[in-house]
């Protein structure tokens, strides 16, 4: 079963359904009004999408709802201050060692219609034109008040602001110099994760059902 708003989405998803032989429903639901039925799932999955979401309490919920006894959610997603914006600690870290870059790693891929040049790294809050990230730096704590954590891993203090698709196509891991940035840029992220010093851009999580 799956659910999305986009009716193309989901007709992809029946055809390849279709070819694989798997049973397959497709629901064009809102997920903010989402309904499921209880107890009915042995596994239900959200990839990088919670962060798409405004009422992340109802989701969660109805998440928990829907989880038979044994059954898991399993999610992959984007826990960041709302609108995709760094907290304050990860944007000044970000900030300078994007400041000490060359210019060739400094082409944004997404700013414009063609790549351009951003001479300092930016911190925009994307949920003012768009839904991304409307509400994720309530994701976690959504789903810890509805449903019991079994497994979480957070992940990418600040790589993601160097390597995703606005900069990550600037680098080429062939290359001496682009391959010791990235090996450097993802120690760095590494210790600041481990040592607790900065908030993870992403996790994976693995939750069970809250009785009750």
């Amino acid at each position: 079963t799956c659910t999305d708003i986009n009716i193309d989405i989901l007709n992809k998803g029946a055809v390849e359904a279709k070819r694989k032989g798997i049973k397959y429903t497709g629901n064009i639901v809102d997920a903010n009004k989402i309904k499921f039925p209880r107890n009915s799932y042995d596994v239900v999955i959200a990839y990088a999408s919670l962060h798409h979401f405004i009422d992340l309490d109802r989701v969660a919920k109805e998440i928990n709802k829907t989880l038979n006894t044994r059954g898991i959610f399993v999610t992959v997603d984007i826990p960041t201050k709302n609108g995709y914006l760094m907290w304050d600690e990860t944007y000044k870290i970000v900030k300078s060692l994007y400041d000490i870059l060359p210019d060739k790693f400094k082409i944004s891929h997404t700013k414009a219609a063609e790549p351009v040049f951003v001479p300092e790294m930016e911190n925009i809050d994307y949920s003012k034109s768009s839904f991304e990230c409307i509400n994720s730096q309530n994701i976690i704590p959504a789903l810890r008040k509805h449903l019991i954590e079994k497994e979480y891993v957070p992940g990418l203090s600040i790589a993601r602001r160097f390597f995703d698709t606005q900069f990550g196509p600037n680098y080429d891991l062939g290359k001496k110099l682009d391959r010791s940035i990235f090996e450097a840029v993802m120690a760095l992220d590494n210790y600041y994760l481990d040592n607790k010093i900065l908030k993870p851009e992403t996790f994976f999580g693995v939750y069970k059902k809250r009785s009750g």
